[in-house]
């Protein structure tokens, strides 16, 4: 292909020649998965060369090559002024693979919120956030809007940045933070990938204590990783349940009442009931 490019290229007699300029940049378009650098360059800057038919037959092989080779390039002609082009590009980036797109992705790039757009279900794969480690005012600044429990999910599993941590979790909320982390418990996943997220939300003492109140089957690992960041005192009891002892601590309890020996198999300790003074008992005089 080197060679072919080289016949049209000035200053040689064939470069005068349209005709063998659109030959060989569409040849080259439909190998645009092999080709080196300076070829696919050549098929950039020449798509005018290109027939629509071609375009959109060989899109997503130039694609899915800038995609590795040089995404801002493949960005930018997404907002091509010519619009074959940018129709051709956005419909091959709509066909790659969520995760193969993620996978190319990188942190602080201009050219990650074009693909954004044409892509907004990027963020519900964990391979998003590893590579991007976006903040929420990223994605909302992209027209993204962080709402869906898929996005959570991957956040929760892709983010290792505190910064972005806490902003998502700021966006879901607490509530929504720990329903998250107990279902991917569930899953069972490694509780040290979550604890950043149990952490985070522990800030919230009384959301937590709402949490622990009100949800049913509790996920024991769950309330362990809780208790390691707050003392029993500091959640709140505001709910008329004590956190602590809400019901259910797995499916396996679900509806019955913790034992002492199970709280403290999770190194968590009830709160100590007030003593009842007993009332003596009243005299009754016959009259």
């Amino acid at each position: 292909m080197a060679d072919a490019i080289a016949l049209v290229t000035p200053p040689t007699p064939l470069s005068a020649s349209k005709v063998a300029r659109e030959m060989v940049a569409s040849v080259a378009l439909s190998h645009a998965d092999i080709l080196d650098d300076a070829a696919l360059n050549y098929v950039v800057d020449n798509l005018d060369l290109i027939s629509e038919h071609d375009l959109a037959a060989h899109g997503q092989q130039l694609a899915g090559h800038l995609l590795k080779a040089a995404p801002g390039k493949l960005a930018a002609l997404i907002d091509d002024e010519r619009l074959s082009v940018r129709v051709s590009m956005k419909a091959a980036v709509e066909r790659i693979d969520a995760n193969v797109v993620a996978q190319n992705l990188k942190a602080g790039e201009d050219w990650v919120r074009p693909l954004l757009a044409v892509r907004p279900d990027l963020p519900e794969t964990p391979v998003f956030w590893q590579r991007t480690q976006a903040k929420a005012a990223d994605l909302q600044q992209a027209g993204i809007k962080l709402q869906a429990e898929a996005q959570l999910a991957a956040a929760v599993l892709g983010l290792n940045d505190q910064l972005s941590i806490e902003s998502v979790a700021r966006v879901f909320g607490s509530a929504s933070v720990l329903k998250c982390v107990q279902q991917l418990l569930a899953e069972e996943r490694d509780v040290s990938e979550l604890r950043r997220w149990v952490k985070e939300v522990c800030h919230q003492p009384e959301a937590v204590a709402s949490f622990l109140s009100h949800t049913l089957a509790l996920n024991p690992r769950l309330v362990s990783c809780i208790a390691a960041e707050l003392a029993p005192d500091a959640v709140p009891n505001d709910y008329g349940v004590d956190p602590w002892l809400a019901d259910g601590l797995d499916n396996g309890e679900a509806g019955k009442r913790p034992t002492a020996n199970r709280i403290a198999s999770l190194r968590i300790h009830p709160r100590p009931e007030r003593a009842v003074q007993k009332r003596r008992p009243t005299a009754v005089f016959d009259v």
